[in-house]
């Protein structure tokens, strides 16, 4: 049965919506996230509406990728192309290479299979109706709401894709000239976004409907709804984090190519500097053994090496920034 939105009660002018990237989520296994991000807020924290958004088509997604296996594989031989253009610091590029381009792709995969990919993008959009809604009946007028959205990895995609989606459907009523309603802040923590659009279009043949994805139909930018005399944005405040050894994020151990890093026109832009554990003093060594083990949840290694594309360890990071941005004065 396909998942529903959920409602929240309001107890003040604030939301914050999570959105998670792939991984086989139920409900529940975000609440140390959830608990990070009250932590965050502090005393303000009762005053907020937090709402974390889980799609059971993930499931689906990975009983699927036998099905999509031929675009699989093509989607991994493209990044590694790319990949090889990279001067990697490492003692073996290729073979580092090798294991980003499989990561990154494990990622981005589920953009070859079209339904479970529009399911998603449906279900945020009702889970954001649903909180306008909900704020709407605790008496909070659209206009006056103050709506934040976290997304992390393959959740930034989703978050990118739905909030064009409500840019150009006003008949949704919930873009800034069709309903009042501006976002407060959208924050975008290791997007893979122009990784996508530029695997895609190497792959384009075999991309499902590739004209109902605003990631590759237009120029990446930033959402905006045309009023009766301008463009609006859809968010007062965008915010792009990512780490320089991220490679979800477009950050190939430092090296930051142009076609994989997402840096829209008009974002806040945040790229930390990450360090690795050392094991057996080989950072090539502790970058493989963190992907495969962190980011494919394979079994850990015997030291346990920093997770660059860790969404807790984004938020531990900006703790005082999120709070600066999510608590209205």
């Amino acid at each position: 049965m396909p998942p529903k939105p959920v409602s929240n009660r309001w107890r003040g002018k604030d939301a914050i919506v999570l959105v998670h990237g792939v991984g086989n989520a139920a409900v529940g296994d975000y609440a140390d996230l959830v608990k990070q991000i009250s932590d965050v807020l502090g005393d303000r924290a009762d005053k907020f509406a937090i709402y974390m958004v889980y799609y059971d088509q993930v499931n689906d997604w990975f009983q699927s990728k036998e099905n999509a296996k031929v675009g699989f594989t093509r989607l991994v031989q493209g990044v590694r192309s790319m990949v090889a253009n990279e001067k990697l610091k490492a003692k073996d590029p290729a073979a580092l290479g090798n294991v980003i381009s499989e990561v990154v792709g494990d990622v981005i995969w589920p953009v070859l299979l079209a339904d479970a990919r529009n399911a998603v993008r449906a279900l945020l959009v009702d889970q954001l109706i649903q909180v306008v809604n909900d704020g709407d009946a605790a008496g909070v007028a659209p206009a006056d709401q103050r709506i934040s959205i976290i997304a992390h990895s393959m959740g930034c995609f989703h978050t990118y894709e739905v909030l064009h989606t409500i840019a150009d459907d006003p008949t949704l009523g919930i873009g800034p000239a069709s309903g009042g309603v501006t976002f407060a802040n959208v924050v975008f923590m290791a997007s893979p976004v122009r990784l996508i659009r530029t695997v895609a279009e190497k792959i384009d043949a075999l991309v499902p409907q590739p004209e109902t994805m605003r990631t590759l139909s237009k120029p990446l930018g930033m959402p905006m709804q045309a009023s009766v005399t301008k463009s609006v944005p859809v968010a007062r405040h965008t915010v792009s984090i990512s780490g320089n050894l991220d490679p979800v994020s477009g950050h190939f151990f430092r090296a930051e190519p142009e076609w994989a890093y997402t840096n829209l026109p008009g974002q806040e832009v945040f790229v930390d500097e990450q360090q690795l554990a050392m094991i057996d003093g080989s950072d090539e060594f502790s970058l493989t053994e963190i992907l495969h083990n962190s980011l494919q949840k394979r079994s850990a290694p015997e030291i346990q090496p920093n997770n660059p594309h860790s969404w807790d360890a984004y938020v531990q990071k900006h703790a005082g920034d999120l709070r600066g941005w999510l608590v209205s004065v």
